[in-house]
């Protein structure tokens, strides 16, 4: 949706897509992208699952000597969190 208006002989047009401090314009993926992701996901799985009963084999100890806690591990995979542990890895 584009709102034009106009006020003391200016023109201006809102977009929907409008980009902020210079990011870029929201994009919807494609159906073809959509479909690349899935199939990396499924693909991924059983990696993901030895990954996670490998580390529920860990003890307490062997968690806290890589920073994990019991409750970390399902949350392993989840972007946000190795985001935030990575930005707590830089500050320290």
């Amino acid at each position: 949706m584009s709102a034009p208006f106009t006020k003391g002989g200016l023109r201006f047009t809102v977009s929907d897509q409008m980009s902020v401090a210079g990011a870029a314009p929201v994009t919807r993926p494609g159906l073809t992208a959509r479909l690349r992701a899935a199939l990396h996901f499924i693909l991924e799985l059983p990696y993901r699952r030895a990954v996670y009963r490998e580390l529920e084999a860990l003890s307490d100890h062997e968690l806290a000597d890589i920073a994990l806690s019991r409750c970390d591990i399902r949350r392993v995979f989840d972007p946000r969190f190795l985001a935030e542990r990575s930005a707590a890895a830089r500050a320290a």
